[in-house]
């Protein structure tokens, strides 16, 4: 099998499980901030972590495993 490179470290491929393959945990850029809604005047980065581990957690709890998480630099 192929190893795959995680934030965790190398993983066998098989290791992946049900695998969520594109994947946003966190998007906020400076444009969407400016320009789309006034939800972000509000932000409140240790709500946001506190829900994403919220959603997360019920990922897993619905057999999820793995997360690519997309988001670029700057997001």
């Amino acid at each position: 099998m192929a190893t795959i490179n995680t934030i965790t470290g190398t993983i066998d491929s098989s290791e992946l499980g049900e695998t969520l393959m594109h994947e946003h945990v966190f998007v906020l850029s400076t444009e969407t901030r400016n320009n789309v809604s006034s939800r972000w005047d509000d932000w409140d980065e240790d709500r946001a972590v506190a829900d994403a581990d919220g959603w997360l957690n019920q990922a897993r709890t619905a057999g999820v495993e793995t997360i690519v998480d997309v988001t670029g630099f700057g997001l």
